[in-house]
């Protein structure tokens, strides 16, 4: 429970039935991984997010790595904007940061109503 309210929790699809009308607010995150920005575009496709930040996630650079997590980042980056996400919304993250960091981000996001960082 948040502030004396039932948050369920789940498959989003499943959630997104369940909950009608609710409008998302959500902090989510573009990283390496090709279902990074999945959660974002359903909701985006459903049209049930009203204010959105997405935490693109650096890695620390390695040799044995190479370029490819700079890449693969990049490439998740363009999918995300091609497909309806705002420049606006993104904020660049070390994989590195600590709770406090994020923990603005949170704040941010409880603090705004239907805000600029609309993504709909």
């Amino acid at each position: 429970m948040i502030r004396g309210e039932f948050r369920p929790w789940g498959n989003i699809k499943w959630l997104n039935k369940h909950l009608k009308g609710k409008q998302w607010k959500l902090i989510g995150s573009i990283a390496t991984g090709d279902r990074s920005i999945a959660t974002w575009r359903y909701l985006h496709e459903s049209k049930n997010c009203d204010t959105v930040i997405m935490l693109k996630i650096e890695d620390i650079k390695m040799a044995y790595w190479g370029d490819e997590p700079f890449c693969r980042l990049c490439e998740r980056e363009n999918q995300y904007l091609k497909e309806g996400g705002l420049q606006k919304s993104i904020r660049k993250c070390d994989i590195r940061d600590n709770l406090v960091q994020i923990h603005t981000y949170a704040e941010q996001m409880v603090n705004s109503g239907s805000t600029d960082n609309n993504n709909n």
